[in-house]
Parts: C-alpha cells; structure tokens; sequence
C-alpha cells in the first residue's frame, strides 16, 4: 500500500464525488400511487420483518457475487467504480484504503420483493490486473429475485463505461 495512492487522493485528481443518495418519497407518496394495495402491505409489513428478522437470525440470507479481472491501471478503476456506484444511485456507506486495495460498501434499499442488504466491493492488485470482486448480502432474505443480479450488472457496466472516459 505505500507506494499506491489513497482513495481519497485518486477521486480528488478524477473530480470524482461520492455521495449519499437521500430519498426524500414520504409514506403519503407510495400511499397515493398504489392505493389499495398499499393498504393491503401496510397489514400484512410488520409480519413480513418479524419474519425476515427471524429468517435472518437463523442464518437465512440470499447472496449473490461478480468477479472481472479488469485491465487497467488501479486509480482508473478505483474511480470508475466510484462513477459507477453514483451513476447507479447506490447509497456508500464505507471507503477504506486496505492491504490489498480498495474496499467499498454500499447499502441496498429495500424493494417491493427484497429486504435492505449490503454490497461489498472490493479491488486488489494482482499481476497487472485489478481484480473486482462485489458481494450482495441480504440478510433473512432466501431468493432476491433477480434485482441482485442487475444491480452488480449495472455497476460492471458502469466500471466498463467510465474506463473508456478517464484520462490518464
């Protein structure tokens, strides 16, 4: 890690800003735009958590994972992934420079069909590559339908689409 810039130094010299994507919907919004539907879910949510935290204290969690090996230089893919998280309005919720690389996490809000989760990205340096490696975790969750899949999708494509725009 010593002779490897900080984070922080390499989104500084991209003029790359992570944020926090703050959701201002309020309960009166969904409510209008769904209904009676929505009355229905308002009866049956707080069973739905008391069993996804039940599901989650049994070990219960849905995981999905994506590996590339990209070939780039480190400070370009660290600032690609940044780009991509924003792009793809994920929520940061930690950036720590680490032994082997970079690590992010990035919390996953619930939907209509999953809980709230995590996603965990990591890069490390290996033989001229830089290896990409996101985890999803979704705690009390079995299945998450396939939103995990198109939003680890969504943040390769990111990386892929920003490497082609970063200049040296």
């Amino acid at each position: 890690m010593a002779n490897r810039q900080l984070i922080r130094e390499i989104l500084a010299k991209y003029n790359v800003e992570l944020h926090i994507k703050h959701d201002d919907t309020t309960l009166e919004d969904v409510s209008s735009k769904l209904g009676s539907v929505f009355k229905q879910t308002a009866i049956v949510a707080p069973f739905t958590g008391v069993i996804r935290d039940v599901y989650a204290r049994l070990g219960v969690k849905s995981t999905a994972e994506k590996i590339e090996d990209i070939p780039a230089p480190y400070e370009k893919v660290v600032a690609a992934t940044a780009l991509s998280i924003n792009r793809n309005s994920l929520d940061l919720q930690q950036m720590l420079d680490v032994k082997q690389g970079a690590y992010f996490e990035v919390a996953l809000a619930a939907s209509v069909l999953s809980a709230e989760g995590r996603l965990e990205i990591n890069l490390e340096e290996s033989e001229g590559k830089i290896h990409v490696v996101a985890k999803s975790i979704t705690p009390g969750q079995m299945y998450s339908w396939g939103r995990v899949t198109t939003i680890l999708d969504n943040l390769f494509s990111g990386i892929t689409d920003y490497l082609k725009t970063l200049s040296d």
